[in-house]
């Protein structure tokens, strides 16, 4: 094929010249041949910004070559725990970040951690992780090197390895959740048929569980789950029983597999499809709304692990009144903890795993009201409570994903009753938003009582603190204050004293 030509911006141009100024006045011109690598070419051919250079060095390291040029750069050691193989020099040239590295050959044994050498470029493409990765920009001659393929891959879109799949994941697994970060990345990708074949096989599956520190798979994840279409990167997941690997920990190991009948009169696909439609449907809500990338991978991995505890024990039950059929009471609070279980092993953040847990533990709430069971003001009260969250920049209305994800799994059940189900979610999300405003207009705040312990107790000095009877109050002044029938201090007092004629002898 004809090669494609890659245009540089102006900065760029500027910033390549004075790479090969820097080196022939070190007199280094006959020696280090420049080349830009991976990311950045392979952006750039598909008309991409890229603010994020590789450039790789014949000969020798990117320390040496920093230092021999005059650059002030910092150098990162070589780190295989965070997946950094080799010392890499980085250094910021007018706004653009560059690390500079030798080309290099690997050597794997029993580990995911190779031994380097210094290469050639065809090494050092056939080591890469795709071909359409693989790909150079020579600096000297202005062309596109291609000693893979990757040309005619990043043309078709086709997600292939350089060297032979299976050798490709068993010297480092985790190249298989970069592959699927990657499909999901692009959403017009294909998988090379051996690729998708070695991600099913069980000896990389083995691999994976050996060598690669489960920390090391949640950022790919996390990409994933952030890229345009992570719904087929789900499904591979799923179908390879790669996530067997992926998400391990006590409760996992007591599952069933995901492709399981759900036995259930509200589903029509088996857990599996319903998982990767649920991704599909919510993550395409998320961007008709605009949200971040990074709203989207968390919102996406709550809708990954929202049924995983239909697969455990706790979470199922055969059904007391329909043979044949299976419930799933309380599925919802076994995901979560498996969720909290597995984002906790895979390196997942604190206020990140929070946010996720939190939606998957909710997802059931607005399933429990349909046109005959509308939210009343104080369930309105109480949902919104149990939907505070604080603590993630990326959120502050909580409820209102909450409701998302349950109308992506309304139109995930593999029938029609969706299209009667989903209007009601949408009218439950306008009463929410109606008694927000509410509140909003009285000055109301919804996440507390309007008075404080202190000022119960005062009101009530016939009981002492250990009794139990301040929780008692509390849920009544939330309860009324939920269905607006408490909006100031004064009625807040007005209650208390109401309460106590009723249930002071409880307490005595």
């Amino acid at each position: 094929m004809t090669s494609p030509c890659i245009t540089l911006t102006d900065q760029e141009a500027a910033i390549f010249g004075q790479l090969r100024q820097l080196r022939d006045q070190a007199d280094l011109g006959g020696q280090v041949v420049m080349r830009a690598a991976g990311g950045w070419v392979r952006d750039r051919i598909l008309g991409l910004p890229s603010k994020d250079i590789d450039i790789t060095l014949s000969n020798i390291t990117g320390s040496e070559f920093a230092q021999r040029v005059g650059l002030h750069g910092h150098v990162i050691e070589a780190n295989p725990d965070k997946s950094k193989h080799l010392e890499t020099t980085k250094v910021f040239l007018d706004g653009l970040e560059m690390d500079f590295v030798n080309l290099r050959s690997e050597h794997y044994t029993d580990s995911r951690i190779p031994t380097m050498q210094m290469g050639t470029p065809e090494q050092d493409a056939s080591r890469r992780d795709l071909t359409i990765n693989a790909l150079f920009y020579n600096l000297e001659t202005s062309e596109i090197e291609d000693f893979v393929g990757g040309l005619e891959d990043l043309a078709g879109m086709r997600l292939r390895t350089p060297l032979e799949p299976l050798k490709t994941f068993l010297d480092d697994p985790l190249r298989m959740l970069r592959v699927l970060r990657f499909h999901a990345r692009f959403p017009d990708s294909s998988l090379d048929p051996y690729l998708a074949q070695a991600l099913h096989m069980p000896e990389a599956h083995e691999a994976f569980s050996r060598k690669v520190a489960l920390e090391r798979a949640g950022p790919e994840l996390l990409g994933m789950m952030g890229g345009a279409a992570p719904a087929q990167s789900v499904r591979l997941l799923l179908e390879s029983g790669l996530y067997r690997c992926v998400f391990r920990g006590p409760g996992m190991d007591e599952t069933l597999g995901i492709r399981q009948d759900q036995r259930n009169e509200h589903h029509c696909l088996d857990l599996l499809d319903h998982t990767v439609e649920i991704v599909r449907n919510l993550n395409q809500l998320l961007h008709q709304r605009g949200e971040s990338v990074k709203l989207r991978a968390l919102m996406n991995l709550a809708a990954l692990f929202h049924d995983f505890g239909k697969m455990h024990p706790e979470g199922r039950q055969e059904h007391p009144q329909k043979p044949g059929q299976m419930r799933y009471a309380g599925h919802e609070r076994v995901s979560a903890r498996l969720a909290e279980e597995v984002l906790r092993a895979i390196g997942v953040g604190g206020a990140d795993r929070a946010l996720v847990t939190k939606v998957v533990a909710l997802h059931m709430r607005p399933h429990q009201h349909d046109a005959s069971s509308g939210w009343t003001p104080k369930s309105m009260g109480k949902f919104l409570r149990d939907c505070a969250f604080a603590g993630h920049d990326e959120i502050d209305n909580l409820w209102e994903h909450v409701f998302l994800h349950a109308i992506a799994d309304s139109m995930s059940k593999g029938n029609e009753t969706w299209r009667e189900d989903v209007p009601f979610k949408e009218q439950g999300m306008a009463a929410l938003r109606d008694y927000l405003a509410l509140r909003q207009s009285q000055s109301a705040n919804i996440s507390k009582p309007l008075l404080s312990g202190n000022e119960i107790m005062a009101l009530v000095p016939e009981l002492a603190q250990g009794t139990g009877f301040i929780r008692s109050v509390v849920s009544t002044l939330l309860e009324l204050q939920d269905a607006c029938e408490v909006t100031t201090e004064e009625q807040a007092r007005s209650a208390v004293m109401a309460w106590k004629m009723r249930h002071l002898h409880e307490y005595l």
